[in-house]
């Protein structure tokens, strides 16, 4: 959302760790993140029936990670 897009704006990227043993993001930018996933996915997803992401087809899961990796850093 509007945070989200005014921290990369202010810092370039958001800081936001995903520790192995979690598996999940950490921190006080997660939620932002899982906000900003949600809405990519709600925007570029064609088929919004897919009940499970494994069910995605990697073609449209590509470019959706390659717009989420431009404002994450790990």
């Amino acid at each position: 959302g509007i945070q989200t897009q005014r921290i990369v704006q202010k810092k370039g990227k958001m800081l936001v760790p995903v520790p192995e043993h979690f598996r999940a993001p950490v921190g006080d930018q997660a939620s932002k993140l899982a906000s900003k996933i949600g809405i990519e996915v709600r925007t570029q997803l064609p088929d919004l029936s897919v009940c499970r992401w494994k069910k995605v087809h990697d073609a449209d899961k590509k470019p959706m990670i390659q717009r989420l990796e431009v404002i994450i850093v790990k």
